[in-house]
């Protein structure tokens, strides 16, 4: 987020010190507009953790994004007018030294890590103002040994305390079950291949075997333009449960469409046949995981609960939406292959000035695959996301 807002502050310098490609009084006018946006977007509450929740608490996050996005659009109206582009762009955005991948249309911004397993890390929706992958990882923090401590020492009559002050009653309060440590981002397009055993609760929990050695490891990455189309081709040669295993993905966009494309091809490339359990893992965050009006939409499946904070499996699925009434728009993920499809929340458990409290962060959605592949043989996939007023 904050590699993001300098990005944008870097954008409007050097829009600044060009040539006005407009009369310069009106170029002022636009450029002090988006820097307006750029100040809100500065904020500084949502940057850090202290006392008042700070980083942990999303809608703080979502403001900074919405702003720093209107600063964006304000400059790419002012750069670009209203033509129709389709760009690709590789620099070092979150200055480690490494490079990121940004395609970009005049809907949707693409942030892709091909050094943290080709992820994708910010999707942004540019009529809504919303990045959808606006997440936060489950982390440990020093005062999370209090609440460990305070459920040890519980008695069991006791319920619903959360506060610093008043901390009986944490083991029925449900936080310290919600104390789980991710070892990745929660991010998505994250290359997973399960291991035997794994299920739904032991995956949410980081209990399960993880089988290869895709998820946060580097991917070779050629970015590619044919005409009104950019993409970005990923690959990896690792291993899986010892066996060398080949990923490649393929991630398109094209000029003025909220569409992206996702090819996957895994190849066996060992001298014998292996067995494989493939799940590319989505996340998204629309800020409300409870919300009446923020639901999952499956087509041949009727849910006990559609709420973003559900969870649970279904079977041999090929479509599936996430709705946003709020805001105003739906995800839409089109599988050509029929896929089971776990789903479950991701919820931090930060510490506030009223106490402990347990936060929505983003939504897994995990379409997995059980294959088997010959010496040399390769299996293929696509995926079609899809957002849409």
């Amino acid at each position: 987020m904050h590699k993001k807002m300098l990005q944008v502050s870097q954008r409007l310098q050097t829009l600044k010190k060009g040539k006005p490609l407009i009369g310069e009084k009106e170029r002022d006018s636009r450029l002090s507009e988006a820097q307006n946006e750029l100040f809100k977007g500065q904020c500084n509450c949502a940057y850090w953790h202290g006392v008042f929740g700070g980083l942990y608490l999303n809608y703080l996050r979502h403001a900074v994004y919405e702003h720093l996005l209107k600063a964006e659009h304000l400059l790419e109206k002012y750069s670009r007018g209203k033509d129709d582009f389709a760009d690709i762009i590789v620099t070092d955005f979150d200055k480690d030294g490494l490079d990121e991948v940004v395609l970009s249309n005049n809907m949707l911004n693409l942030y892709f890590s091909p050094a943290e397993g080709g992820a994708l890390f910010e999707l942004d929706y540019k009529p809504k103002f919303f990045n959808l992958i606006n997440t936060l990882a489950r982390r440990e923090e020093v005062y999370h040994d209090k609440i460990r401590h305070a459920a040890a020492q519980a008695p069991a009559h006791k319920t619903g305390a959360t506060s610093i002050h008043e901390i009986v009653g944490m083991k029925e309060s449900g936080l310290e079950k919600a104390l789980v440590y991710d070892w990745h981002r929660r991010i998505s397009l994250l290359d997973h291949f399960l291991g035997e055993g794994t299920d739904l609760d032991k995956f949410s929990r980081v209990q399960y075997e993880e089988a290869g050695d895709f998820v946060d490891q580097p991917y070779d990455f050629m970015p590619q333009r044919h005409g009104s189309e950019v993409s970005l081709s990923l690959s990896r040669s690792g291993r899986v449960k010892g066996n060398p295993v080949k990923v490649e993905k393929t991630i398109s966009l094209y000029a003025r469409q909220s569409i992206v494309e996702i090819k996957y091809e895994i190849t066996n490339t060992h001298k014998e046949g292996v067995d494989l359990w493939f799940a590319p893992e989505f996340n998204f965050s629309l800020l409300a995981g409870n919300a009446t009006d923020r639901y999952y939409e499956v087509e041949g499946a009727v849910l006990d609960d559609r709420t973003m904070a559900s969870r649970g499996v279904l079977e041999n699925i090929k479509l599936i939406k996430i709705v946003d009434e709020w805001k105003g728009f739906g995800v839409l993920l089109a599988l050509d292959k029929p896929a089971n499809f776990w789903r479950f929340p991701i919820e931090t458990v930060s510490q506030s000035e009223s106490g402990f409290e347990k936060t929505y962060q983003s939504s897994v959605l995990l379409p997995n695959w059980k294959f088997s592949l010959k010496p040399n043989e390769k299996w293929n996939t696509k995926i079609v996301l899809r957002i849409e007023d």
